[in-house]
């Protein structure tokens, strides 16, 4: 017989490590608020491309019209109506812009120089776009028109 009790014991059992599954409560949490951030991301996201499709457009329809000028498809005066128009088409139906319908001349290049955030249309090569392209003998720097209607379609928010 032995006379330390201690001797009889059976050696000590240590409980199985702490398992990562299932995560705390506040994992759980996180994990839902970044589910919904990350849902909501998207949502924006999704939302303004779609806003954005019509200028997206007009860019490559203004790309296009300044090709087919390039190419001699077209002449200066189509291409000042042609962007004329191409710009009106971008602002009114397309995003739903209504006040710029009726305007014309002065008050046209004005709303276009706020937008742009520059003086390129009431004082600089986009001045053609008001009445000057109804007169007789008007003159254009089409490469300098488009640069500015360019900037402009970049300026352009939904």
């Amino acid at each position: 017989m032995q006379s330390d009790p201690l001797q009889q014991l059976k050696p000590l059992h240590l409980p199985p490590d702490p398992s990562w599954w299932p995560p705390a409560i506040g994992w759980w949490v996180l994990l839902l608020v970044l589910v919904i951030l990350t849902a909501w991301i998207l949502y924006r996201l999704t939302k303004f491309f779609r806003a954005m499709r019509p200028v997206r457009h007009g860019k490559h329809l203004l790309s296009d019209l300044y090709t087919s000028l390039k190419l001699g498809h077209i002449s200066d005066e189509d291409f000042v109506h042609l962007s004329n128009q191409l710009i009106k088409r971008v602002l009114v139906p397309g995003l739903g812009k209504i006040k710029y319908s009726k305007l014309s001349g002065s008050q046209w290049l004005a709303e276009l120089d706020s937008i742009s955030r520059s003086n390129s249309f009431s004082q600089g090569a986009g001045k053609v776009l008001g009445n000057e392209r109804f007169t007789e003998n008007f003159s254009v720097d089409c490469d300098k028109l488009y640069l500015a209607l360019n900037h402009l379609l970049k300026c352009i928010r939904p």
